[in-house]
C-alpha cells in the first residue's frame, strides 16, 4: 500500500511477505542529487513489533537489500 508518493524524489509504502507472516513493515525511498549523480536513501522500518526473531529478520532483509542494490548498481551504471 502506497503511503506517500512525491515523484520523482520520495516514496513510502508498506511491505510484507510470507516470512513476515503478514506483519506489515514500512519502506521509505528518498532520491537526492549529489555530486553529479543520485544519492539513494532507503529506510526499512517496522521490525521492532515483529512477533519472532527480530535480529534474524533484520539480518535476512539486510542481505536481501544488499542483493537488490547490487543489481541496481549494474543496471544504473
Amino acid at each position: 500500500r502506497v503511503l506517500v508518493s512525491e515523484p520523482p524524489t520520495y516514496l513510502v509504502y508498506t511491505f510484507t511477505h510470507e516470512f513476515l507472516g503478514g506483519h506489515e513493515t514500512r519502506v521509505e525511498w528518498r532520491l537526492e542529487a549529489s555530486f553529479g549523480g543520485t544519492k539513494v536513501t532507503l529506510v526499512h522500518s517496522g521490525f521492532e513489533t515483529f512477533k519472532g526473531d527480530v535480529f534474524e529478520m533484520l539480518a535476512s532483509h539486510d542481505k536481501g537489500w544488499d542483493q537488490h542494490f547490487s543489481r541496481l548498481r549494474v543496471v544504473a551504471s
